[in-house]
């Protein structure tokens, strides 16, 4: 516990036993590929709008197994994403539809998530992309001790990030605002990596490797304790990483790149930006958000 905050205080924890209802995840990512000061086009996917229905949701020894499954899925037009992208995009996206994704929920955000099986590429990157929101944002990491409006705490998680696999979210959280039903904080996420080769990647070489990642995930989470339905919640994502190609001799497979070896590499530069609301609250539309940044 960073700082536990101003008085009164009180223990916040999840019993997630009411049923769930319906939400929207409004999400877009983008990535660019930079050599020194060249950079290439950034590769933005179109902005993905995913509904979820509630079809289970159990609470036992204080845990929390809820599924929900896709009910619609839609892209929106975008002047950065190309036709085709977006119209590859709008199919693998309505492939999807009907799949499920289970959740289970601990007392203090601890989390997993069983996700659906892909049958292309395109399909396991929408995947990815909302397993990671999931994991990081349906149940944030809550303290143990009591605390009270402006505490602040750091939890830590280990998530894929671009090309890295294995990447450390260090996740600063804020209590902006709670009462007895919910709590409303501010999410300051940034990230570390160790030197790390890529998953098999067209393009790229076997002697590629990943690291000096950094970043951040910024924003604002509202959550109720009682239920699972996402209330609201607006991040937006932008890393950096280093793709380096090194010769590895035997015996030095640990070795960090040289600075010379990074000069000569690429870097790079992931964004996105994920909202999340309940239906109950209206529609998400996302030339509104877009505006209103």
């Amino acid at each position: 516990m960073s700082a536990p905050g101003d008085e009164p205080r009180r223990i916040l924890a999840y019993r997630l036993a009411a049923p769930p209802r319906p939400f929207t995840l409004l999400t877009q990512a983008g990535m660019a590929r930079v050599r020194g000061v060249l950079q290439a086009e950034e590769e933005y996917g179109p902005p993905l709008a995913v509904h979820f229905e509630p079809e289970t949701s159990a609470f036992r020894f204080g845990v929390s197994r809820i599924t929900w499954r896709i009910a619609a899925a839609s892209t929106a037009d975008d002047p950065k994403v190309a036709a085709h992208t977006k119209l590859a995009t709008e199919r693998a996206a309505q492939r999807l539809v009907g799949s499920r994704f289970t959740v289970f929920v601990g007392p203090h955000g601890e989390s997993a998530v069983e996700t659906p099986t892909a049958t292309d590429l395109l399909e396991q990157r929408l995947l990815d992309e909302i397993e990671r929101v999931f994991a990081v944002e349906l149940a944030p990491p809550l303290p143990r001790e009591p605390v009270g409006r402006g505490a602040h705490w750091t939890a830590h998680r280990v998530r894929a990030l671009g090309l890295a696999m294995q990447v450390d979210y260090a996740i600063e959280l804020t209590l902006d605002d709670l009462d007895t039903d919910g709590f409303d904080l501010g999410v300051m996420t940034t990230f570390a990596a160790d030197p790390q080769p890529p998953p098999p990647t067209p393009g790229l070489e076997a002697n590629v490797v990943v690291d000096q990642v950094e970043g951040t995930l910024a924003g604002r989470v509202v959550r109720l304790t009682g239920e699972a339905t996402p209330v609201y919640s607006d991040l937006d994502l932008e890393a950096v990483m280093s793709l380096t190609e090194m010769p590895i001799e035997p015996g030095d497979e640990e070795r960090e790149p040289t600075d010379e070896e990074r000069r000569r590499g690429y870097r790079l530069v992931v964004r996105s930006r994920e909202v999340m609301q309940a239906d109950a609250l209206g529609p998400l539309d996302w030339e509104h958000l877009e505006d209103a940044k």
